[in-house]
């Protein structure tokens, strides 16, 4: 998906994130009792079948398999369902939070490997979810942490390409979740793209092939050219007059309703 660089005066329409809840994994015991009753259910089965050891051995490693997959659905589920909001009927040329009829837009420039900017994460997702359709979010690479921030952004963006809008949400905020931040990382970025649904084959060669490269350094260069050089830094757009303002750092929700609420009187 190519990003949409749109200027109006000062301003532009880009992208956003994410505000993530924690998963609710079974925990080691549960797993072993889990696996225990698994095994002696099957065990129990292959008695009163006659079935050989082969047979049993490939009895239990199907039962395994199925388990896995439907642990793995059901951590999926939990991921997308926290992102209800970012729709993957949404055809645009960036990646969108919320309504795309909302006359407000929070054009967010943060890295993934920024602090700050996992701390912030939850903020803009929070508005928008409050706002009743009169807020959205996008998102917009500002990697100004090195190498390691470049590559996730390029992960997100591969994600995003082969499965949608939704899943680029998703994904990102994955990322800041399970980053240590200043260049530490989030860990296997091919692992975390299998997990929320996506063809490891298509993603290696997205990723390898550098296809996002050029839009992830126009997205930073844009940035810079308005004064931004920190993240996260975000610009508040006026849909319907136009009008903007760019609010540096990871400013409370308090300081975008003001912002907006400065934004209608003048507009009145």
């Amino acid at each position: 998906m190519n990003k949409r660089l749109v200027i109006v005066g000062c301003s532009l329409g880009v992208g956003a994130f994410i505000a993530l809840g924690a998963y609710t994994f079974t925990s080691i015991t549960q797993q072993s009792k889990a696996m225990s009753e698994l095994t002696a259910s099957i065990q129990s089965l292959a008695n009163n079948q006659g079935l050989s050891g082969a047979e049993l051995d490939e009895s239990v490693q199907r039962s395994l398999m199925a388990m896995q997959d439907r642990e793995a659905a059901e951590i999926r589920e939990s991921m997308f369902s926290r992102y209800a909001q970012a729709s993957n009927d949404w055809d645009g040329d960036n990646w969108l939070y919320g309504s795309p009829e909302a006359r407000f837009t929070l054009v967010e420039y943060a890295d993934t490997e920024c602090g700050y900017c996992k701390r912030f994460h939850s903020t803009p997702k929070g508005i928008v979810e409050a706002s009743n359709g009169n807020v959205n979010w996008e998102y917009q690479h500002l990697t100004v942490m090195g190498e390691r921030s470049i590559k996730q952004a390029q992960a997100a963006e591969c994600v995003g390409d082969q499965l949608g809008n939704q899943s680029f949400w998703v994904y990102l905020s994955e990322i800041y979740e399970r980053t240590g931040s200043n260049g530490q990382g989030a860990g296997d970025l091919r692992a975390l793209a299998q997990e929320v649904g996506a063809d490891l084959t298509d993603f290696d060669s997205c990723v390898s092939s550098g296809t996002h490269i050029e839009d992830i350094q126009a997205s930073t260069t844009l940035a810079r050219s308005m004064g931004i050089s920190g993240t996260p830094a975000t610009v508040l757009v006026d849909n319907v007059t136009g009008e903007t303002q760019i609010l540096g750092g990871a400013q409370p929700t308090e300081a975008f309703v003001q912002a907006m609420r400065q934004m209608m009187q003048r507009d009145s």
